[in-house]
């Protein structure tokens, strides 16, 4: 899948006119990747890596996250 056809089914979703050529010529992956009429999933909570309070921790402005992951 093109990254222009993610905008494309964004524009489509929302009933926007194309912002660029490259989704002009793109198809929507609607059609083919998404169906819109089958029920949602069943919600199935996961266990997460790390601690809640590793996720709740705030973060001053100058913090950057680590890339060793």
């Amino acid at each position: 899948m093109k990254t222009a056809s993610v905008l494309r089914f964004a524009e489509d979703l929302w009933g926007l006119d194309r912002l660029a050529d490259a989704d002009k010529r793109s198809n929507s992956p609607a059609g083919d990747c998404f169906d819109f009429n089958q029920s949602p999933a069943k919600f199935v909570p996961i266990t997460a890596p790390l601690p809640p309070r590793f996720f709740m921790h705030q973060f001053g402005d100058d913090y950057f996250a680590p890339d060793y992951e």
